[in-house]
């Protein structure tokens, strides 16, 4: 099984990317993997990470499941 690994972020690019990159797994009959790192810059204010009683990893991975989430429904919306 060929699979094409997708590296995403939040950006106005990615659902560009993810069209790319869903085109050429149909040309290769090719499973998509999707990924979307995070990470924090060294200049964040420690306060913010006490502003809520979730942990910044946990809102961090909230959100990014979440764009993952958002760019999986439009790629299965637009094969229909």
């Amino acid at each position: 099984m060929k699979r094409i690994f997708v590296a995403l972020d939040a950006s106005e690019r990615a659902p560009m990317v993810l069209a790319a990159a869903n085109r050429l797994a149909a040309l290769e009959d090719a499973t998509l993997v999707l990924f979307r790192a995070v990470g924090l810059p060294p200049e964040v204010p420690r306060e913010l990470f006490d502003a809520t009683d979730l942990t910044l990893e946990d809102i961090l991975q909230r959100n990014a499941h979440q764009t993952l989430a958002r760019l999986a429904q439009l790629l299965r919306s637009r094969r229909r």
